[in-house]
């Protein structure tokens, strides 16, 4: 499968590729870059994905996949948002999402809506995912929380920061990692 990236900026204006965001990404995603070529300042890139990484068919797990599993996606970045919820979906659940920890909580405005699951980005303007997830917690006891950030790890390395007990994924992340870990997250008992 190869990609094309391009520019939309007028010509004689310059873009930049963030080449270590795009690398890390690539690395993480189990992506080789085969070749690159500059082709009248413009670069092309020739990629291969890998197969393990590719989205297989759902994993049939017995306990998970008796119970009507509900989860809370809160992401500021649509992107990341829509993606992460057509996985989740198409593994089996059911999934609610939100931009921001208000518009969340305005979505479990009706008492009779249940999640099992909460999955948040950390940093997000007006509440933090930790602010969101312990409002939860009051609601929702048996409330699973799994956070993730594109920051640094170290911010989960301050035990005096969390209140809760963390579970983290680390963005980027490929739709088998997080697939994975929703289901490991929800068979704990």
């Amino acid at each position: 499968m190869i990609h094309t990236f391009f520019s939309t900026n007028e010509v004689g204006q310059r873009s930049r590729v963030e080449l270590s965001t795009g690398s890390g990404t690539t690395i993480q995603s189990g992506i080789t870059i085969l070749t690159s070529d500059q082709v009248r300042y413009s670069s092309v890139f020739v990629m291969r994905y890998s197969r393990d990484d590719e989205v297989s068919q759902p994993a049939v797990d017995t306990y998970l996949d008796q119970l009507p599993i509900q989860i809370l996606l809160v992401e500021d970045d649509a992107a990341v948002r829509e993606l992460s919820a057509r996985i989740l979906r198409w593994h089996g659940f059911k999934v609610i999402e939100a931009n921001n920890g208000e518009q969340a909580l305005h979505r479990l405005g009706d008492p009779s809506v249940t999640i099992d699951l909460l999955l948040t980005d950390i940093v997000m303007p007006q509440m933090s995912g930790e602010a969101l997830a312990l409002q939860l917690k009051t609601r929702f006891p048996t409330l699973k929380v799994l956070f993730t950030s594109g920051y640094s790890d170290d911010i989960l390395r301050r035990p005096d920061k969390w209140a809760l007990e963390i579970s983290f994924l680390p963005k980027p992340f490929t739709p088998t990692s997080l697939v994975e870990r929703v289901r490991k997250i929800l068979s704990q008992t």
